[in-house]
């Protein structure tokens, strides 16, 4: 490591543990799970009272985003305020959103590293706004999730029926 210039920090390095925090997420055997401290600062959010604000909010969300499923259906009213040309109006529908977020990531779930010895199962879905998927394998005879999609769908993509 000397010879290509790298440095070790020791009280950084983590050796044979079981358990270890890593870039926002905490990888515990075979589970990963968000790490709990940036959890709190998206539960902690104040409720944004303008575009930048809400910009840092769904920011923070959208890195756990596989963690929640849904997540594109829950901050479409959110992500509306964002367009070009769109006047800053917080009413009903982006509060029940930034409370159902808020929530999501309350609840997050925990996700499990893939065994590429076993196979895979997509579930899908649809609506008239977004899509999602969730990629599930099976552990102890149970199918359990290892990442969660989704997206809005733009306004071409509206015009197709959800089976399309």
């Amino acid at each position: 490591m000397k010879e290509a210039g790298l440095t070790i920090n020791p009280r950084k390095v983590q050796l044979a543990s079981p358990r270890i925090s890593l870039l926002g997420y905490v990888v515990n055997g075979d589970i990963i799970t968000p790490n709990d401290d940036k959890l709190k600062a998206i539960l902690d959010f104040p409720v944004p009272g303008n575009v930048k604000a809400l910009q840092r909010f769904l920011g923070m969300v959208g890195f756990y985003r596989q963690f929640i499923p849904h997540c594109a259906d829950l901050s479409r009213p959110l992500n509306q305020l964002l367009r070009k040309k769109t006047p800053w109006h917080w009413g009903e529908e982006q509060e029940c959103a930034f409370r159902a977020l808020s929530d999501a990531v309350a609840s997050t779930a925990r996700l499990y590293l893939p065994d590429l010895n076993k196979p895979f199962v997509v579930q899908t879905d649809a609506s008239d706004y977004g899509l999602g998927a969730v990629l599930l394998q099976e552990h102890d005879a149970t199918l359990c999730p290892l990442a969660f999609a989704s997206r809005t769908l733009n306004s071409a993509e509206r015009n197709y029926s959800v089976t399309e």
